[in-house]
């Protein structure tokens, strides 16, 4: 029923004014209702691409009514919304428990560990015994040793005079010597001697030391003397030995 005005005059009825845009008349309900199926499909699409990467798509397909992207309806479905992802998408295989530490899996607890061995201190190294050095025999002085020289001081016609040095040549003083050599000839004779006993035997002679001059000392040396009657003044066969 029209409505009335207070006067009792039919009240003039108003064609709808698409929103924003004064003066201006929208389309009708019907053709509003498929433009926001439309829209619908196109937001659907435009979400659908997004997800797949290929970036969102402003454009909308379908017939559009000339003042539709002015108007700017909202969409009137129900909004798309993303399903959560199901378990059927997982990868197969039995899913991986994160045990706390010192439980194993299965929920029960591990075998208990043995207590660390503890360290004893190594024992303090005993004193070896003390080596007792070997006791060395005395070292026994080396024997002395000497040697005879003997040299002609003076000779004349049937004689000379021949002069015996005797010399300690060992590594220790001797305290006495004897001495020998042989003359060249058997009828050489010793007129005279002195600081030596004298003895001759053929052409052998020995001579030993007399009480003062029997000690020598390293190196050192003492001399002693004779005259012999003869003409052959070579001599032979010199020698010493400590007494």
């Amino acid at each position: 029923m029209a409505k009335r005005t207070a006067s009792g005059t039919p009240a003039r009825t108003r064609p709808a004014k698409a929103p924003g845009h004064p003066g201006v008349t929208g389309p009708p309900a019907s053709q509003q209702s498929r433009l926001t199926r439309s829209h619908t499909a196109a937001i659907a699409f435009t979400l659908a691409a997004s997800a797949t990467g290929l970036g969102l798509i402003l454009s909308q397909p379908g017939p559009r009514h000339p003042l539709a992207s002015e108007a700017r309806l909202p969409p009137t479905g129900p909004a798309r919304t993303q399903p959560a992802p199901s378990s059927s998408s997982s990868p197969a295989g039995p899913a991986r428990t994160r045990h706390a530490p010192g439980h194993a899996a299965g929920g029960t607890s591990p075998a208990p560990r043995p207590p660390a061995a503890t360290r004893s201190p190594a024992p303090s190294p005993t004193p070896s015994a003390s080596r007792t050095p070997t006791p060395r025999a005395p070292r026994t002085p080396p024997a002395g040793g000497c040697t005879l020289t003997s040299s002609v001081v003076k000779s004349w016609a049937g004689g000379y005079r021949v002069q015996f040095t005797v010399t300690d040549s060992g590594n220790a003083p001797i305290s006495g010597w004897a001495a020998g050599f042989s003359f060249a000839d058997s009828a050489d004779r010793i007129t005279n001697s002195w600081n030596a006993a004298i003895a001759k035997s053929g052409t052998a002679v020995t001579a030993s030391n007399e009480s003062y001059n029997g000690a020598i000392g390293v190196g050192g040396s003492t001399t002693w003397g004779m005259v012999v009657t003869g003409t052959n003044s070579a001599l032979s066969g010199l020698s010493c030995t400590p007494a």
